[in-house]
């Protein structure tokens, strides 16, 4: 017996086409993507959807509110925008395609014209699916990179923010505890603290094979360790930096980085909290970002001292 082949219920189309639409919540838009990583058939019937909510924007057959939410928050992409220029382009091409009288309205058609127009309406059909099959395909995978790389960012950049308000909030109360004490003894002297800790870094292949891995001592005062990766040129719009301990476990992530070029130097500034570097041996991985992607350039490395 052929086993029952079941549709996508109606309550996952109206998920769908919010999603798409961006009119989902936060947490109902996290497991959508989860969804889309791990089921391929949800990915399949979200590219469905997204193809039906095309071809009903290029025949005006949207509402005005989800033709606004269509316009605002779907056609994001150059990808997307570039589609619904293709699905509008098909469409003139089936007006086009209609048999015409000499007064411009629809002629009866001849025994003969139908089968000449539907051979060419299939050739028209078979490139436009193949056309698309072939853009979905690359955009399908340019998206899902592009958001887990957007994803690993915006982690990274929580991260540090809490733990420079911790950082913040710890040197308020050391602040506070000086302050009650110098009420009833003299100050004792104390070294000036160093909050933010500045070091340059060239790449291994800049180094050479033989050069020793620069130390860099990190006292406990040291909220932010500042790293200036040179580069050999810049390159690349934008790039990400990942940092590795000695067991290749990646530990911080930065993604969106722009670097700076002087008459002498190509600088990219990196930021990492202190707290994420405990003494030991780490390196640094230079990746490029191109259209979602990401490809590794350069490596470099350093030995963690602590006080």
């Amino acid at each position: 017996m052929t086993p029952e082949v079941v549709g996508p219920s109606e309550e996952d189309e109206t998920a769908i086409r919010d999603f798409l639409l961006g009119k989902t919540s936060e947490a109902d838009r996290e497991h959508l993507e989860r969804r889309l990583l791990a089921e391929p058939a949800f990915s399949e019937m979200v590219s469905a959807i997204e193809e039906e909510l095309i071809d009903a924007y290029t025949a005006g057959l949207l509402f005005q509110e989800d033709r606004h939410w269509f316009e605002t928050r779907f056609l994001v992409t150059e990808e997307r925008r570039r589609r619904v220029r293709f699905s509008e382009a098909l469409a003139r091409v089936r007006v086009e395609n209609l048999p015409r009288t000499a007064s411009g309205q629809g002629a009866k058609p001849s025994p003969i014209a139908p089968i000449a127009n539907w051979h060419g309406w299939m050739q028209v059909a078979a490139a436009a699916v193949a056309a698309v099959s072939l853009g979905m395909a690359v955009w399908m995978n340019q998206t899902l990179r592009g958001a887990l790389a957007e994803l690993r960012a915006a982690e990274a950049r929580v991260a540090t923010s809490e733990d420079l308000i911790e950082a913040q909030r710890r040197q308020i109360e050391d602040a506070e505890v000086r302050a009650r004490a110098a009420t009833t003894s003299p100050p004792a002297p104390s070294p000036a603290p160093r909050p933010v800790l500045v070091a340059a870094l060239l790449p291994g292949a800049l180094r050479g094979a033989e050069s020793v891995v620069p130390a860099l001592r990190v006292s406990s005062a040291t909220l932010l360790v500042e790293l200036r990766l040179e580069l050999a040129e810049d390159t690349n719009p934008a790039y990400a930096v990942s940092i590795h301990d000695a067991s290749e476990v990646e530990i911080f992530r930065r993604g969106a980085l722009r670097a700076s070029t002087t008459s002498t130097q190509v600088l990219l500034p990196l930021q990492v909290p202190a707290s994420y570097l405990p003494q030991g041996d780490y390196s640094i991985r230079l990746w490029g970002e191109s259209l979602g992607a990401l490809e590794e350039i350069e490596r470099y490395y350093v030995r963690i001292l602590r006080n």
